[in-house]
């Protein structure tokens, strides 16, 4: 089955998109565990063990950014699930280097946790009336 030529360049776009994604998402999560483990040596414990809801919460996000990534990687791109998928990895995608941020500078990163929560409800609006256009 051939492909236009727009169809083919959009998603090249995309997958060009999501690479950026995870590059940027990757390298703050990257420093923040690097702070973090400079800021917990000296207390010679682990961010485990005096934030661990929050660190667990932060794994559980990685986790699912990660497995939606792959999930858009190797599932053809088609239909409203493939666009809330998205939006679903973006948002786990900012969330975890944001716990991260809470863990880091409990005050920089409740306000990170405020707008994420804003972009969330944007993010489930925008979805909802994508949904109900289809009906």
């Amino acid at each position: 089955m051939a492909r236009n030529g727009s169809a083919a360049a959009a998603e090249e776009l995309d997958i060009k998109n999501l690479v950026a994604q995870h590059g940027i998402f990757a390298l703050m999560i990257q420093a923040f565990i690097t702070l973090l483990q400079g800021k917990h040596r000296p207390m010679n414990k682990s961010p485990f063990d005096t934030h661990g809801g929050v660190m667990s919460a932060f794994l559980a996000y990685l986790l699912l950014y990660a497995i939606i990534s792959i999930v858009q990687v190797r599932v053809p791109q088609a239909g409203i699930y493939c666009v809330l998928a998205g939006k679903t990895r973006f948002a786990a995608g900012i969330l975890a280097p944001a716990l991260l941020l809470l863990v880091l500078v409990p005050v920089i990163g409740v306000v990170i946790l405020v707008l994420w929560a804003v972009l969330v409800m944007i993010l489930l609006y925008h979805s909802y009336q994508e949904f109900m256009q289809l009906q």
